[in-house]
């Protein structure tokens, strides 16, 4: 594992306080979802977990069990390219009015639209939503990607609405620096009480002529999940790069009206000519591998996460981001409106699609492959740790099969991972474990994954000589 020391991406040579890398370990809650675009967790339901699909379902995950389709659009929306069902937020009086947000994009009427639109569930507790629908905010789509789509409530209870520049390529319109189009931008709207919404007094164009009202940032290019940081207010925003830059941004509380850029520059880089503009320049950016001096901070596609604010001491204030392209997990820390350390963590996990936080501040990613996963530590219980403690496994290196040791009584389930991310599906272990063949594959390394009912999911790094 390495850790960088940044600012803007770059380098920062002089000397500053850093702190530790933690140790991850990853615990699947669930699997067998399609296409997963996002997790929310509604008021009042701590421990139920409500999963967007993009071809349309919201399913409910319970103690690891899909238990729900709590709302099935299927049959309306075309999941083609990057259409479909994008984005889930619910009212922060859900527990009393069972009112939620969803943010779609297909083909509707003959056209390509996004829509957000408020549905209800006529009890909070239902595991099944009413075909009740009202619509708040509709525009249309000119290509069928960048439509990016995450919808959040902020501290002030006004919903914010993530909206890519429109697709193609390059912004042929120049929509993300255009303030007479909701392409490209951070919108804000008050929704409390409103059939469709009111534009909030203090959004930044809220009086002017030549601007959409409902703009409170803009300058984006296809921000692909954006979170507030429970404790600051602030807002985080992963935003997909063209050919070279991904970038991370932040919105600090209560400001609006702030310009991040794009198509004028690409992350903190000049891209296309452009009048003089104010940039808010991003937290931290990082390249493509063909423009990447250091494969392990590299990547294609940026997942936007969450900043930590669980229960876990060793993962407090930390950004955490993936790449949808590569099997990368990262974590930044923040100080003084930068990106002081990077922490590269070993992830054996591609296409992580979407970020989620519980209750508690606890954070979870997913696969577009279909899977849940807890982010965790060694020290997320001391029972945790114990038991990890138990976990042995020899030799290593090994030929054709190798010995897994777990905790007297405690049974367990295993499977191989390439480096490629592709997995082998899982193998159940005997109390105790047992001797575990390897995959007929040459000399190399593969990842081995090891999990239990009472057992934190543990990563070994095998390494096969034939």
């Amino acid at each position: 594992m390495r850790i960088r020391l940044i600012i803007y991406g770059h380098l920062w040579l002089l000397p500053i306080a850093t702190i530790a890398q933690p140790t991850l370990i990853y615990h699947e809650v669930a699997h067998g979802l399609s296409r997963p675009t996002d997790i929310a967790f509604a008021p009042g339901f701590p421990d139920r977990m409500y999963v967007v699909e993009q071809g349309g379902k919201i399913r409910i995950v319970e103690q690891g069990q899909i238990i729900s389709t709590f709302l099935d659009l299927s049959d309306r929306l075309d999941a083609d390219s990057e259409l479909g069902l994008l984005g889930l937020a619910f009212d922060p009086k859900f527990a009393e009015n069972g009112i939620y947000y969803i943010n779609f994009a297909g083909r509707i009427d003959g056209k390509l639209q996004s829509r957000v639109v408020r549905r209800f569930a006529e009890s909070p507790g239902d595991y099944i939503s009413s075909d009740r629908e009202e619509m708040v905010l509709s525009f249309d789509q000119p290509y069928k990607n960048h439509n990016a789509g995450d919808i959040a409530f902020g501290p002030d209870s006004l919903l914010y609405i993530a909206t890519g520049d429109g697709g193609s390529a390059n912004d042929p319109a120049g929509n993300g620096q255009n303030l007479t189009t909701l392409l490209g931008k951070l919108l804000r709207i008050d929704v409390r009480g409103q059939v469709a919404y009111r534009i909030p007094e203090d959004n930044p164009f809220a009086h002017v002529t030549q601007a959409r009202p409902e703009i409170w940032a803009y300058g984006l290019r296809n921000p692909w999940r954006i979170s507030f940081d429970r404790e600051t207010g602030d807002l985080w925003i992963g935003d997909v790069g063209q050919d070279k830059w991904e970038e991370i941004s932040r919105v600090p509380a209560n400001s609006g009206g702030l310009n991040f850029g794009w198509r004028c520059y690409e992350g903190d880089h000049f891209f296309s000519p452009c009048d003089s503009i104010n940039q808010i320049l991003p937290v931290y950016v990082y390249a493509h591998p063909n423009n990447c001096p250091d494969s392990r901070f590299c990547g294609e596609s940026i997942t936007g996460g969450f900043m930590y604010r669980g229960t876990n001491t060793d993962l407090a204030g930390l950004y955490f981001f993936a790449d949808y392209g590569k099997n990368r997990l990262w974590a930044l820390k923040y100080e003084e409106g930068n990106a002081s350390q990077v922490f590269d963590f070993e992830f054996p996990y591609v296409h992580t699609s979407t970020f989620g936080e519980d209750a508690k501040g606890e954070l979870f990613f997913a696969t577009i492959e279909g899977s849940i996963i807890q982010i965790q530590t060694d020290a997320s219980t001391s029972r945790e740790a114990d038991l990890q403690d138990q976990v042995i496994l020899y030799p290593n290196p090994a030929t054709t099969s190798i010995h897994l040791h777990l905790p007297p009584g405690t049974p367990g389930q295993y499977r191989w991972i390439e480096l490629s991310g592709k997995s082998g599906g899982w193998q159940d272990l005997s109390p105790g474990g047992g001797s575990l063949p390897i995959p007929a594959v040459p000399n190399g390394v593969l990842w081995l994954q090891v999990q239990g009912p009472n057992l934190p999911s543990r990563l070994f790094m095998v390494e096969i000589i034939r």
